[in-house]
């Protein structure tokens, strides 16, 4: 069997999260920028449970994970609400034409 060590958790978590930055930072579409949060939150998600495995006395990270995903769905349909409320009302789901319209 493969032994997994700590960095391999740690460096799929960092490119998730550059992947992640680059999507909310590059792209002008709002569902990209929703995307582009929830692999940010999936990259630390996968932080704290690697953390939670090598250490093997405390369960806490595993616990905060679950809280942190419940509230990260939460907040992606939240968002989804907003997009389709803009998209209604100003008939795009770019940002900067929101923007636009907006001045």
């Amino acid at each position: 069997m493969y032994d997994i060590a700590l960095s391999h958790y740690l460096f799929i978590g960092a490119f998730l999260f550059i992947i992640g930055s680059l999507l909310v930072l590059t792209r002008r579409n709002g569902i990209f920028i929703l995307i582009g949060l929830e692999l940010m939150i999936n990259a630390a998600l996968i932080n704290f449970v690697a953390f939670s495995h090598f250490d093997q006395t405390k369960k806490g990270g595993e616990v905060a994970a679950l809280f942190i995903l419940v509230l990260a769905v939460c907040a992606s349909v939240v968002g989804l609400v907003i997009l389709m409320k803009v998209y209604k009302q100003f008939h795009t789901i770019y940002v900067d034409e929101v923007r636009q319209v907006k001045e």
